[in-house]
């Protein structure tokens, strides 16, 4: 069969062994895949452009499995998550389900069933991708740029290119403001607040005049900033 080469997979586990493995399988059937051994150098893969795949393990180093299955939902619902784990009991897998995961299989894997459930799910895909969804706006990172759907480009700052970066991949799309503050290496005081509102505004004014009338970012009452763009990182 063959496997639209667009397909992006990405497989997060740390055992190498078996991670090796999976790679290789994946690869030889036609898949691009990328391997991660934790949800920190995920987060770094993810930088390179979006998954259509996940395959994720539970037990990692770091940020465990289900939450950063919790995060992709959040970030980018239709990406397809296999959770693939030693983890057998039923809570477990209603946990795994409950956490955003299309499919729950547990270890030891069997190639053939993890290539007909990689396959089924790709199917699912190809009409996600041909929604009425809204194009994304692109930002480079290497250029420190942002390009909207139209096609305008827009020059950012280092600072700003990477804080665009980190809303994108948090949760809803939002940092606090004590995040904020530390990120700009302001203060937690009222003067730190009023400094991290203009830096704020000068983002948001910035791409403004690239949308189609729609909010760049907004201020939560509960304590925030949420980024209301549709980003892809190139």
């Amino acid at each position: 069969m063959n496997i639209p080469v667009k397909t992006r997979i990405a497989l997060v586990e740390d055992y190498a062994p078996h991670r090796e493995e999976l790679e290789a399988l994946l690869t030889m059937e036609g898949f691009e895949t990328h391997a991660a051994d934790s949800g920190e150098s995920f987060d770094d893969l993810r930088i390179t452009g979006a998954f259509d795949i996940v395959i994720l393990d539970l037990n990692l180093p770091g940020e465990e499995g289900l939450s950063i299955a919790r995060r992709l939902q959040s970030t980018s619902p239709h990406t397809r998550i296999i959770m693939l784990t030693g983890r057998v009991r039923g809570a477990d897998k209603i946990q795994g389900y409950e956490s955003g995961a299309d499919i729950y299989l547990t270890k030891p894997q069997r190639p053939k069933e993890l290539l007909a459930v990689i396959r089924a799910l790709t199917k699912r895909i190809e009409p996600t991708r041909d929604s009425t969804q809204p194009p994304a706006w692109q930002l480079c990172l290497r250029d420190c740029t942002i390009t909207s759907p139209e096609g305008e480009l827009i020059v950012l700052t280092q600072k700003e290119a990477s804080l665009l970066q980190r809303m994108h991949l948090a949760p809803n799309q939002t940092l606090d403001t004590s995040a904020l503050l530390d990120y700009f290496e302001l203060p937690l005081t009222l003067i730190g607040k009023s400094r991290l509102a203009g830096k704020m505004s000068r983002l948001r004014h910035k791409i403004q005049p690239c949308t189609s009338g729609g909010p760049v970012l907004r201020a939560l009452r509960q304590d925030g900033y949420q980024l209301l763009l549709g980003i892809q990182l190139s």
